[in-house]
């Protein structure tokens, strides 16, 4: 057996020599042979160099600053940051997911405060990189990346951009976001009726009443995905500020692929429900959930008006001539984004 010649350091981590450590000298005394310790050497990394620790694709943003492995601050952590990070390490920027909150080790400094990419350059050593850590970011604020395969096919949609497809109706089918230029699916790993209303209202369709569907109810989907383990409020207005699990995709396959039945159609009640002049008497609408942008028809029977937006709950619109008394089907459509909406009630024309 050797002696225990050292006990209780106390490194700040800039000594030459272990023996330039505080210590309790006389700590030795209260050692075990059980109690020896040990340590596992890494070679020095070159500054700018990136890795996932463990080398996949997914995990723990580690970058080599003064020939040391550490960690990116999250607080200003980026989809563009992500998309050249992923370029640097050979898969695709595009699809490249910015994570939060996850595989975590304390014991690894935070070096860069943030990286300022915009998303072009090659190499993370292109962007504006901001090495002044901030004191509000701790150790449990690394930074973490999901990288896709470098063969996936970019797209000109908008970040947080939804669709839906499979379908043989425009307000259902399988879901498809659009994160970092690519279309990916949503894994239905804690998909709820909450998360397929916040994708309705989203969608232009109407904002409760939405059915989520599992298992590739829609069939499954080809490419990334790209959302997965989402718990919305189902106050949002974009799916991408719900809470989610930003590394649950790695879990999923497109067997799980989730989709949603919104509802297109809404009650309509109009006030009055008939008219006294055969025409040109205003109509009060009531039933859906208006929005100010949204373009509202009312269509007495095959004649449209428009019907103008009063608040959420209410427009007006003007009942055409008519040169006899009858029942009429009065229709209201609403187009807002690509979604149209449409309810329907009778209205009764008297002289």
């Amino acid at each position: 057996d050797i002696p225990i010649i050292l006990a209780d350091l106390a490194c700040t981590g800039s000594e030459e020599m272990i023996t330039d450590c505080e210590k309790n000298v006389y700590g030795i005394t209260h050692c075990y042979s059980s109690e020896v310790a040990g340590l596992q050497c890494e070679d020095l990394c070159s500054d700018g160099d990136i890795r996932i620790p463990g080398g996949g694709s997914s995990g723990r943003v580690e970058v080599c600053v003064n020939k040391t492995w550490g960690a990116i601050c999250d607080s200003l952590w980026s989809y563009t940051d992500a998309s050249v990070v992923c370029k640097q390490l050979g898969y695709s920027p595009y699809g490249a997911i910015a994570a939060r909150n996850g595989f975590i080790d304390i014991n690894i400094p935070i070096q860069i405060n943030s990286l300022n990419c915009q998303g072009f350059e090659d190499t993370i050593q292109d962007c504006n990189i901001d090495y002044d850590v901030s004191s509000e970011c701790n150790a449990n604020d690394q930074a973490g990346i999901v990288c896709h395969a470098s063969n996936i096919i970019s797209s000109d949609c908008e970040h947080g951009e939804l669709r839906l497809s499979n379908h043989l109706y425009p307000t259902e089918g399988r879901i498809e976001v659009c994160i970092n230029r690519v279309w990916g699916t949503v894994c239905d790993n804690s998909w709820s009726t909450a998360d397929a209303n916040v994708v309705c209202n989203q969608l232009g369709y109407y904002p409760s009443g939405a059915k989520p569907r599992y298992g590739a109810f829609y069939g499954q989907g080809a490419g990334p995905i790209l959302l997965s383990d989402l718990y919305c409020a189902g106050s949002e207005s974009n799916i991408l500020e719900c809470n989610r699990n930003m590394y649950g995709v790695t879990h999923c396959g497109h067997y799980e692929d989730a989709g949603v039945k919104c509802q297109g159609s809404f009650p309509v009640y109009a006030n009055p429900s008939f008219g006294n002049m055969l025409g040109g008497e205003a109509v009060f609408i009531t039933g859906p959930e208006f929005q100010p942008e949204d373009d509202i028809t009312c269509v007495f029977d095959e004649t449209e008006v428009d019907c103008t937006y009063i608040s959420e709950e209410q427009c007006v619109c003007v009942a055409p001539e008519i040169s006899s008394e009858r029942i009429v089907e009065l229709q209201l459509r609403i187009n807002r984004n690509k979604a149209v909406l449409t309810g329907a009630t009778s209205f009764r024309y008297i002289s």
